[in-house]
Order: C-alpha cells, then sequence, then structure tokens
C-alpha cells in the first residue's frame, strides 16, 4: 500500500495493568486512513478467528523472539529473574516456551475481544 514502513505492536506490563501500544509512522495527510486500515485489522481480530498459517508463523516469530532475548546474559536474566523478584516463582522462559505452542485460533478471538472492547486512547504526534 505505501502508507508505512511498518505498524507496531507491544505490551506495557505493571503489577496494576498491562497496556497494548500499537504505532506506526507516515505523512500527516494518511494519519486517519491509516487509523481506519488498523480499526478494520482489530475489528477482523475481534470477529474471525485468525488463518491456522498466520496463528503459526506468529508462534514461530514469538518463540524466535524470546530465545533471541534468551542467547545474552542479560536476555536470559529479564526473561527469569524478574519474575523472581516479582515474587512469581515461574521461569518466564520456560513458561512461554510451554505456553505459546499451546495457543489456538479460539484463544486469540477471545484475547482479541477482551483486549479491544475498551475504548482505545488514540495519541497522535504531528511535526512542527
Amino acid at each position: 500500500m505505501g502508507l508505512v514502513y511498518g505498524i507496531h505492536a507491544g505490551i506495557l506490563n505493571t503489577d496494576a495493568f498491562n497496556t497494548l501500544i500499537i504505532g506506526t509512522s507516515s505523512k500527516p495527510d494518511n494519519i486517519h486512513l491509516i487509523e481506519r486500515i488498523m480499526r478494520g485489522i482489530i475489528e477482523k481480530l475481534c470477529s474471525s478467528p485468525v488463518s491456522e498459517d498466520r496463528l503459526i508463523m506468529a508462534k514461530a516469530s514469538m518463540l524466535s523472539t524470546i530465545r533471541m532475548i534468551a542467547e545474552s546474559p542479560v536476555g536470559m536474566n529479564s526473561l527469569v529473574s524478574l519474575g523472581y523478584l516479582k515474587g512469581d516463582s515461574v521461569n518466564m522462559y520456560k513458561r512461554l516456551s510451554q505456553e505459546i505452542p499451546e495457543v489456538t485460533r479460539d484463544d486469540v478471538l477471545t484475547i482479541a475481544e477482551e483486549t479491544f472492547k475498551q475504548k482505545p486512547y488514540v495519541g497522535r504526534l504531528w511535526p512542527e
């Protein structure tokens, strides 16, 4: 489509709440169109299960990212020790490595419905 280089998403986890952050960059003239397209993607995620191929790719991507992080001592330390520091006795590396392969298409649909039922907060940064 040529509107953006990519759409990026991440989760900000805290003890009190989790925030899904979706971001992209483009010319200001395209922002409203991009928002409409992103909302369409979100509506589709909430109304119909993802394809099995897409789910396989997403799980493989998540697992490879976790394994790549774990390759460095700092990364492995953050995956393993953060939970312990919060009083959790779970090794996050092991937990994620076990749970991600078990995610189903219905799980994704349920999580999408739950995640996107709230009204979103939209922030825009404009050039000066």
